[in-house]
């Protein structure tokens, strides 16, 4: 039940920064090592043109928003902003990237 919770406050964390008003930094949601992950992500979703780049501040909570929201299958030439099921059916591919990562980061060759 407490992971649970802890992934209901993030995603209503997202939500929230997502518009970019308040510019925290997404370390009040995330890991040293899930912000990297982030940083790589956003290179690989991010599109060629102006519309299709992260419009936030790097690092931060909104940044990150944009970054999940793209998991979660929302588009930059939709009208609505991305919403708590955007973010909610992101979660468990971000976690699961995140697992990937860090693994990645962990893993010793003998």
């Amino acid at each position: 039940m407490a992971i649970a919770a802890k992934a209901a406050v993030i995603v209503m964390q997202l939500v929230q920064a997502r518009d970019g008003r308040d510019p925290q930094p997404a370390s009040l949601a995330f890991t040293h090592t899930e912000i990297e992950l982030l940083a790589m992500l956003n290179v690989r979703l991010q599109g060629k043109t102006e519309r299709q780049t992260n419009p936030h501040l790097t690092h931060t909570l909104a940044w990150a928003a944009w970054i999940i929201a793209k998991l979660g299958g929302w588009h930059e030439y939709e009208a609505k902003p991305p919403g708590p099921i955007t973010f909610h059916m992101a979660w468990p591919t971000f976690r699961a990237f995140a697992a990937g990562w860090e693994f990645q980061k962990t893993r010793r060759c003998p």
